[in-house]
């Protein structure tokens, strides 16, 4: 989310700025349901918070240094959120379905 939120500004193309300002609020929605859910998983804050991996977290600290608008949304739409929707599909197949706002 805070790769959306970062470039909004300094995106020159207005569409651009409108399609990442949507991102970012469809973003923190599913976000929330997930936080939502930290309590009934007994996991802390503290750990969610955390990248789970090193290298993830180089990933998304590269992704915050796009040259222009075109590496942006290349990396947005090819690597972050093809990524992340296999992470909450992962996370639907694992959890209880009675608990699970996914399916």
């Amino acid at each position: 989310m805070c790769l959306q939120a970062a470039h909004i500004i300094s995106t020159p193309e207005r569409d651009v700025k409108v399609l990442l300002a949507r991102l970012q609020y469809e973003d923190s929605q599913h976000a929330s349901q997930f936080k939502a859910q930290l309590p009934e998983l007994r996991i802390s804050k503290i750990k969610a918070y955390q990248a789970p991996d090193a290298a993830l977290q180089i990933v998304f600290d590269e992704g915050m240094y796009a040259a222009d608008t075109v590496e942006l949304l290349a990396g947005l739409v090819k690597v972050f959120k093809p990524a992340l929707l296999e992470a909450y599909q992962r996370y639907a197949a694992k959890s209880e379905p009675r608990n699970n706002f996914l399916k």
